[in-house]
């Protein structure tokens, strides 16, 4: 059964023991008999109040309640906890009174136990109704089920009070029986107050937060989260969150790192709203200089470089170039291959995909055979513009860079040289250098010759 339906058998019961309770206890002239009724008509009012809000919450979320109207049902479950809390006082404040002040004394008519015992039927009736709705989490249907149990215990004291008022002449239990269900309904209203003004402020209890967390943080993929935001309205779960990924990770790998996520926070909260928002992490230290520096770490590499990393199905690739010096032999060139991997392996410490490929180290000159190289370079600049070309270096510019020497040129040229002349001339000469020295990458600037 549905929680409209059940509120709404559960209202047309409740209103038939005011009645039938109302007239009882007239006739039998029991005033715990008519605080029972009256017990009931605010336990109907409640629940009248609480069918209307439950209908409101259902709707769909329109363009003023763009999280739907699940608050609605948060209002209702709040507002039967008060109204529980004002029958509480009522007959806690009744009790003291009649054990203060003494109890009109009760007729013993038929009908007074006819109508507790009608009552205690719709109660049981009503807490199996409910009980059997409150499965689909409904703040309502809980708050009508606290209200059945109010209900039975205030009858089960009607019953009591009205039995020994009139067979046994012990008025005072009765009093001492309804304080007894005054405390226990407080309870209740505190109870269900709490959790509806809890919902309302967007409060979400700390262990359902943790779990959430916990979900995100062991996902593969996920390097941190930072600004969750979580809200229940009604019995829908909204969470905002921000996940940070390695920089090396795609579109596609951030957008199955997204939905990993959302999957995941669906499955614990069973109905929510996930937004997922992807940062690249932008640490000092990162994944690409931690390769370099683990393999410039291992035992006869002379150089790493063309680092390469990919993030496909969960798997992270790795390719690079390692460096060892050229007379090693396969086998012990491989052992090397075998060290970087292994400690590449326990660096990342996730699943990675690692191929290492092994090339010569190229022995390098002596700095200080740098200066000779440049004194060389400048002279053979000065003898190619020496040729009678109209051309005249103005300055020449070298330096070392990932094993490659590079040349730049400023030359001026005749105001009336054309560029297709300056071109060639140009050319001519980088192919020269080139010629002349090895891994050297030469840029020529062209200037127009200023007049004096």
């Amino acid at each position: 059964m549905n929680k409209i339906k059940a509120l709404e058998l559960s209202l047309a019961t409740i209103v038939s023991v005011v009645l039938f309770e109302a007239i009882a206890g007239t006739i039998a002239n029991s005033l715990v008999i008519l605080s029972d009724a009256a017990h009931a008509a605010f336990d109907a009012i409640t629940t009248l109040m609480l069918l209307i809000t439950t209908r409101l919450a259902q709707r769909p979320p329109d363009e003023n309640h763009t999280y739907g109207h699940g608050k609605i049902e948060s209002i209702g479950g709040l507002t039967a906890g008060l109204t529980l809390l004002v029958i509480a006082a009522i007959l806690m404040y009744e009790s003291g009174s009649r054990l203060a002040f003494g109890v009109i004394q009760p007729q013993p008519q038929l009908i007074g136990f006819l109508a507790i015992s009608y009552t205690l039927c719709i109660d049981f009736f009503r807490i199996g109704v409910l009980s059997r709705s409150k499965e689909e989490g409904s703040v309502t249907v809980k708050a009508n089920l606290y209200h059945a149990i109010g209900d039975m215990g205030s009858t089960m004291v009607a019953l009591s009070g009205f039995y020994l008022a009139t067979k046994l002449g012990l008025p005072q239990a009765d009093a001492i029986g309804s304080l007894i269900l005054g405390i226990f309904l407080a309870y209740l209203s505190v109870s269900l107050t709490s959790s509806s003004g809890m919902e309302l402020s967007d409060a979400i209890p700390k262990k359902t937060l943790k779990e959430v967390q916990k979900r995100i943080s062991d996902l593969h993929g996920v390097m941190e989260h930072k600004e969750l935001k979580a809200r229940k309205v009604g019995l829908k779960y909204f969470v905002d969150t921000t996940a940070v990924v390695p920089e090396y990770v795609d579109l596609q790998g951030a957008h199955e790192i997204a939905t990993r996520i959302e999957n995941n926070i669906t499955n614990l909260l069973n109905n929510a709203s996930v937004v997922v928002h992807i940062e690249p992490y932008t640490g000092k230290s990162s994944l690409r200089s931690k390769i370099e520096g683990t393999t410039l770490a291992v035992k006869g590499v002379r150089g790493a470089h063309n680092i390469s990393i990919s993030y496909t199905e969960r798997i992270l690739h790795i390719v690079l170039h390692a460096q060892v010096d050229a007379e090693l032999s396969v086998e012990e060139a491989h052992r090397i291959s075998e060290s970087i991997e292994r400690d590449l392996h326990r660096e990342v410490g996730k699943p990675a995909d690692i191929t290492v490929h092994l090339e010569p180290f190229k022995h390098r000159k002596e700095k200080r055979d740098s200066l000779l190289v440049e004194k060389r370079l400048e002279e053979t600049v000065k003898q190619l513009t020496e040729k009678g070309t109209g051309v005249r270096a103005r300055g020449v510019s070298t330096y070392l860079s990932g094993g490659k020497r590079y040349v730049n040129l400023e030359l001026t040229f005749d105001k009336d040289c054309s560029v297709e002349e300056a071109h060639s001339i140009s050319s001519e000469m980088e192919n020269e250098l080139r010629s002349r020295f090895d891994d050297i990458i030469v840029t020529i600037h062209a200037e127009p010759e200023k007049d004096i």
